[in-house]
């Protein structure tokens, strides 16, 4: 299996409205329960404190303390489709990455080494 590791920095203190950010229940944690750490998104926040959407159920968290929280860099969720091969029929290039290279592509001949 591959790891995946991600420098996330520090907490998403002062995070966008809008951002992706991962969660962590420190009770939860402590208390060794699975489901512990989370992909949110953040709603809003209001007096240092952040309100959250979990991505997975919909589930609102109101008033988290950001120190239990980081960003999710943008790029990272991008990087299949920018670190993506320009050949459409490779296996694992996803069919989202496959519509948007099409997409934004000038012609599919310049994409074949000929002439537009």
């Amino acid at each position: 299996m591959t790891e995946i590791r991600i420098d996330l920095g520090t907490s998403a203190a002062g995070a966008v409205i809008g951002a992706f950010v991962l969660y962590r229940d420190p009770e939860a944690w402590l208390r060794g329960d699975e489901g512990h750490t989370m992909v949110c998104r953040v709603e809003d926040e209001a007096f240092r404190r952040l309100d959250l959407r979990v991505l997975r159920t919909g589930e609102q968290l109101e008033r988290v303390d950001p120190a239990f929280t980081r960003p999710i860099p943008l790029a990272f969720i991008m990087r299949d489709i920018d670190e993506a091969p320009l050949v459409a029929d490779y296996p694992d290039l996803t069919p989202a990455a496959v519509a948007w290279l099409r997409q934004n592509s000038t012609t599919s001949a310049e994409l074949e080494g000929g002439d537009a």
